[in-house]
């Protein structure tokens, strides 16, 4: 999240939070969009402290603004991107006899809306942790932002367009058994995962 925070052209975020387990009656097992939005300024994710803001703030207060407080004009500006993980939320449906190769939420998904947006989402059981997002890739601020930002670089693995999806995905799915087989703590895994891009702007 703090690394799509260093590169979003949006002056705030929405996020939305899984509110299972959280909010009274929502247990893990139901179905739905139980969920919250939580609007905060961009800036207090993509600094320093970003994750530890996240943790310690958004995910344990659930809110930024106090009620009457949150700002009308980023949104009369358009200046709103919108993050939300489904990484933890996917719970795969596989028959007897089948495999999951590759699972993806539709490009059009994102690419309908006029503001960032990105969906962090998991590709296939136990397989990598991916990116569906609408970033302006060729514009030159985000070539800027994306070459001076450290987790962005530390978290990306750039992807050729042209390539089709699937062979995208076996080649993804090769460097990261690799990376753990190598070795590599769980956190650096998912931390390049979220970086894995499959469709083109």
């Amino acid at each position: 999240m703090s690394a799509l925070a260093e590169v979003y052209d949006s002056t705030n975020i929405l996020m939305h939070v899984n509110m299972r387990g959280r909010a009274e009656g929502a247990r893990a097992e139901h179905a739905g969009n139980i969920e919250r939005n939580i609007f905060f300024p961009r800036s207090l994710l993509a600094a320093r402290r970003g994750p530890a803001f996240l943790r310690d703030v958004i995910l344990s207060k659930l809110y930024y603004w106090e009620a009457g407080r949150v700002p009308l004009v980023p949104f009369l500006l358009n200046s709103v991107g919108i993050a939300t993980n489904w990484a933890s939320l996917t719970r795969f449906m596989v028959p007897t006899g089948t495999k999951v190769l590759a699972h993806c939420p539709l490009s059009s998904f994102v690419e309908a809306l006029p503001v960032d947006l990105a969906v962090i989402f998991q590709a296939a059981p136990g397989g990598p942790i991916c990116i569906n997002h609408n970033l302006r890739t060729r514009k030159m601020l985000f070539r800027w932002r994306a070459s001076t930002s450290r987790r962005w670089r530390a978290l990306v693995v750039p992807l050729d367009a042209s390539v089709p999806w699937f062979k995208r995905y076996a080649e993804l799915l090769a460097y990261w058994t690799a990376v753990v087989t190598a070795g590599l703590s769980a956190g650096v895994v998912g931390g390049w995962a979220c970086a894995c891009y499959l469709g083109p702007i």
